[in-house]
């Protein structure tokens, strides 16, 4: 069994706000790994996923508790309305496939939303 790993890459898009949407939210947040934590813990709930740094501006994204072991929909940037370079996810490891969740898409201003 394998946790979902994706990758956000913002290199070259400066530290603008994120806002991620879900069905229940929306939470503007800057692109630092403080704000990537917080975003995700506003689309995902608290404690199922895990941020990393990986310096460069990229942060690797770890599903684990209620979100371990499952096969998460890559989440995407829809809308793109800063200078630089547009950030984007990619997946880096694939969750088992035990179950699958819905998806997340992030519009950058960064306006992250969902699909």
């Amino acid at each position: 069994m394998a946790n979902e790993v994706q990758r956000l890459d913002a290199t070259g898009a400066g530290a603008t706000g994120v806002s991620v949407v879900n069905a229940a939210q929306a939470i503007s947040q800057p692109i630092t790994l403080n704000g990537v934590r917080s975003a995700m813990n506003a689309l995902w709930g608290d404690d199922n996923t895990s941020v990393v740094d990986n310096g460069n501006s990229t942060f690797d994204i770890t599903f684990v508790g209620a979100c371990a072991n499952l096969n998460i929909p890559e989440m995407a940037v829809t809308t793109y309305t800063g200078s630089g370079a547009q950030p984007y996810f990619s997946t880096i490891t694939e969750g088992s496939s035990v179950g699958r969740v819905g998806s997340a898409k992030f519009n950058r201003n960064l306006v992250p939303g969902v699909r």
